[in-house]
């Protein structure tokens, strides 16, 4: 509550859909001014406090506060999230932060974009199956942003908009299926061969690679992960977790 009294929120309602009234404030619920009103999204309801009913999605979700007259007074949009952050505004900017339920909040430190490598990629997916990449956070200390960067092939380019992040030594995959969503591209990648490039907000290379003709099911990338060599890897696709080559004896 920014105000210099208590608010009430009586009738006010949360949403993470079209429906408005999804988690109405019982009567007489109250924050007092500058204070801070912990609400949880999830379905214990019949647990101590105020429980929604619904959750949110690690990746990406919307959330809505309502009046008594459902007009719309707030809204956050968001993308792929961490385990163990949260999502908070400071000086008016949302941001990633550490987790600090019913106080002040706090950014969580994050590492350069620098770190960041494509690390895997499939363009010629099994019937049915949709082409994808994955980007991987080659820091082991600090989460990096994704927000504002760019990723593209010979002939196409894509910002990412979202407020997505990627955990230290952690994983992003990203679906090129030309669809929209945190964790979507608007473009498809070329089985018979292309090129992909990762680009800083300010259009500033960070990664590239080429590959060639594709075979069906059959995944490329960086193994080590993050590294410069390039393997294919037959039987051992792994989207959002470490690359590895299967090994028969």
């Amino acid at each position: 509550n920014r105000g210099a009294g208590a608010t009430n929120l009586t009738g006010w309602s949360l949403s993470d859909d079209s429906n408005p009234r999804k988690f109405v404030f019982p009567a007489n619920t109250q924050i007092a001014a500058g204070g801070y009103l912990l609400v949880w999204c999830d379905s214990a309801t019949n647990a101590p406090g105020l429980h929604t009913g619904f959750a949110l999605s690690r990746g990406g979700d919307n959330l809505f506060l309502y009046d008594a007259n459902t007009n719309r007074m707030d809204a956050l949009t968001f993308g792929l999230q961490i385990a163990d952050r949260s999502m908070g505004r400071i000086s008016e900017v949302w941001q990633l932060n550490q987790p600090t339920p019913g106080s002040n909040n706090v950014a969580a430190v994050l590492a350069s974009v620098t770190n960041l490598a494509l690390n895997e990629w499939l363009a010629n997916p099994a019937a049915g199956g949709d082409d994808w990449l994955e980007l991987f956070n080659r820091s082991t200390t600090a989460p990096v942003a994704l927000q504002g960067l760019y990723v593209g092939t010979s002939n196409a380019l894509c910002q990412m908009r979202a407020l997505s992040f990627v955990a230290p030594r952690g994983y992003a995959q990203l679906l090129a299926d030309e669809q929209p969503g945190a964790d979507h591209l608007e473009f498809k990648l070329t089985a018979a061969g292309d090129a992909l490039r990762l680009y800083s907000d300010a259009a500033v290379l960070l990664d590239q690679v080429s590959y060639g003709a594709q075979v069906e099911a059959v995944s490329q990338g960086r193994l080590p992960d993050g590294n410069t060599a390039i393997t294919t890897f037959s039987g051992s696709v792994s989207p959002g977790a470490s690359n590895y080559v299967l090994a028969y004896f």
